[in-house]
């Protein structure tokens, strides 16, 4: 059974293009892009692409270890031109329906919020300041 895999890459040089990016992948023996969606910002004032990749991995060391970072860690970074000091990062891509689409939070309200933080205030006067 082959391992394939989405990916989000959030940041790519505006010099390399799709099909540079799949030969890399391809050249080096980590897998097969089946899918690629290169997108740009322009927010800063260094625009770069962002990707979205569906890639099936070969069937070696290298390629198995790269798939299994990915799937374990959530991410893996990739030298592809070492003499210029470029990587990227690849991140086991998260649907947008299954991201949290609110932030966690530890307390249902203000009061219980407020109540911890005087329950800690005392702890700690009776800690420091009683003998």
């Amino acid at each position: 059974m082959p391992n394939i895999a989405s990916i989000f890459v959030p940041r790519i040089k505006t010099v390399l293009t799709q099909k540079k990016m799949t030969s890399i992948l391809h050249e080096r023996k980590i897998g097969s892009v089946l899918n690629l969606e290169m997108h740009i910002n322009k927010n800063t004032n260094d625009p770069y692409y962002y990707a979205f990749m569906v890639m099936e991995f070969y069937d070696n060391p290298l390629s198995t270890y790269f798939y299994e970072n990915i799937q374990k860690r959530g991410s893996m970074h990739f030298i592809y031109d070492i003499e210029n000091q470029q990587c990227w990062e690849f991140k086991k891509h998260i649907s947008h329906g299954s991201r949290c689409s609110s932030p966690i939070t530890l307390y249902d309200d203000r009061n219980s919020l407020a109540k911890e933080y005087e329950d800690m205030q005392r702890e700690i006067f009776q800690l420091c300041c009683i003998a």
